[in-house]
């Protein structure tokens, strides 16, 4: 991360261990925004691509309650002890959900830089030829 805030990206750092917003039904910010994002898929607001991996990572981790009734994942280490692999596939898209959601889309951007990808694919200058302004990335 380090290198593409050097390059000129702007990130957005955050930790999973650290407080949720709702502190009295979450024990931290990656329970809070894992059940987020299943609520949003459960009620259809949200596709996911229809990926094995990403969905096999998504439905791995167990909901827990603490002493004080609080949702909790289970570690990534209790999913280790359990032979399951990391679902790092899974926190990307769950991080890339959360932190869009804030985000204001700049459509006629969009459109703009759409439009330029596509000219130059007819140049035959490949899809990704050239310089292109700054993309801001936040996770």
């Amino acid at each position: 991360m380090d290198r593409m805030a050097e390059e000129g990206f702007h990130l957005q750092r955050f930790n999973n261990g650290q407080a949720p917003k709702r502190t009295k039904i979450y024990t931290n910010l990656s329970a809070e925004w894992w059940s987020t994002v299943g609520q949003l898929i459960e009620r259809q607001k949200m596709i996911i691509p229809n990926d094995e991996k990403l969905i096999a990572q998504l439905t791995s981790r167990r909901k827990l309650y603490d002493s004080r009734g609080r949702e909790r994942l289970d570690s990534k280490a209790d999913l280790r002890a359990r032979g399951v692999e990391s679902p790092d596939r899974a926190d990307a898209i769950i991080g890339a959900i959360i932190l869009a959601q804030d985000r204001q889309v700049n459509w006629a951007e969009a459109r703009e830089l759409r439009d330029e990808i596509r000219r130059r694919e007819r140049l035959g200058l490949g899809r990704f030829a050239g310089n292109f302004p700054r993309t801001h990335l936040s996770w």
